[in-house]
């Protein structure tokens, strides 16, 4: 004889389908909801109507209750963009006496450290994702990530980008509009794109 409780309680085909389709739709949501990044976007919300080169002692303030480590004396002088997966405020470091200029963007799969003194110039990109080169049919290869440091004292000129793995040596400066994909020794000036070391300087 069937047992009639087992045959209405099993699960129709649809049944189990649905099931999965709404925990790969939860899994999915959750997955993408980390990176919307919600106490980052409240405090660019807050700071979205102070024009650049104004606020510069108030957006560090409102960057640290976001996670953004920040030393003191620091100063900020417009937005900053941050990407990455997971808690990416939490991966910036920025050292005491610093200078942030407008439209800086961090790319934080990986650690970015500024260290003590340094100055970065407007609209300079710091990279810590890359792909690994792969075959022809996708050259964009498994993703790496490397962190970079940004040693004491450093100037970034307006535009400058920083590849990941990059450490840019403590009072070095690099010139406006220039590609680091090599770390740079310290007290050098340095340019192009690539960059390369132009000269010393006093140390």
């Amino acid at each position: 004889m069937r047992n009639p409780i087992g045959a209405r309680g099993a699960s129709r085909p649809q049944d189990v389908g649905e099931r999965g389709e709404a925990g790969h739709l939860s899994r999915v949501w959750r997955e993408e909801a980390e990176s919307l990044h919600p106490r980052w976007r409240l405090a660019c919300a807050l700071t979205a109507t102070i024009p650049p080169g104004t606020g510069l002692r108030l957006r560090p303030r409102v960057y640290r209750l976001a996670g953004v480590r920040v030393g003191a004396g620091t100063v900020i002088a417009g937005r900053v963009r941050l990407s990455g997966a997971g808690r990416p405020a939490e991966r910036l470091h920025i050292g005491p006496n610093c200078f942030i200029n407008d439209q800086v963007w961090f790319n934080l799969g990986g650690d970015v450290t500024i260290q003590e003194g340094v100055s970065i110039g407007m609209e300079c990109l710091v990279l810590t994702e890359t792909h690994e080169l792969a075959g022809p049919t996708a050259r964009a290869g498994s993703a790496v990530t490397e962190s970079v440091v940004i040693e004491r004292g450093a100037w970034l000129g307006a535009r400058v980008t920083l590849l990941p793995g990059v450490t840019v040596g403590s009072g070095s400066v690099v010139a406006a509009g220039s590609v680091v994909p090599a770390s740079l020794p310290p007290n050098v000036l340095a340019a192009g794109v690539p960059a390369r070391v132009i000269r010393s300087l006093p140390g």
